[in-house]
């Protein structure tokens, strides 16, 4: 973060660190010369979870991602105008619509090729 005049940085990162939103999770408080340095479109995100069949913890999940927001915006709008495109007229949501028509392609083709 940067911190305006008259702040200090170990009362702020104790009031974020006690917010709701940060507090059940892990949180580091950073401060910076200019937050206009590290602004950029790209986004990420890692998420772990272990977990247990009955009593052997043998269970580990891991999902990691990184994007670009505009590019990753503009695939999933020409996604959901090719399904759109697939289903009668109508208003639908995008849990509405089913999986297969956002694939480009005949969909009995996508079919032959990942089953």
């Amino acid at each position: 973060m940067e911190l305006d005049t008259g702040y200090a940085i170990d009362t702020v990162a104790a009031a974020i660190l006690r917010d709701p939103y940060f507090c059940h999770d892990e949180t580091e408080v950073r401060l910076t010369d200019s937050v206009a340095a590290l602004s950029d479109t790209g986004h990420g995100v890692l998420l772990e979870r272990r977990g247990t069949a009955g009593q052997t913890a043998n269970q580990y999940f891991r999902y990691e991602s990184r994007i670009t927001n505009p590019a990753v915006t503009g695939q999933i709008l020409v996604g959901a105008a090719r399904a759109a495109h697939r289903l009668a007229p109508g208003a639908y949501t995008m849990l509405e619509v089913p999986l297969m028509h956002f694939l480009p392609g005949d969909i009995q083709k996508v079919v032959e090729q990942l089953v």
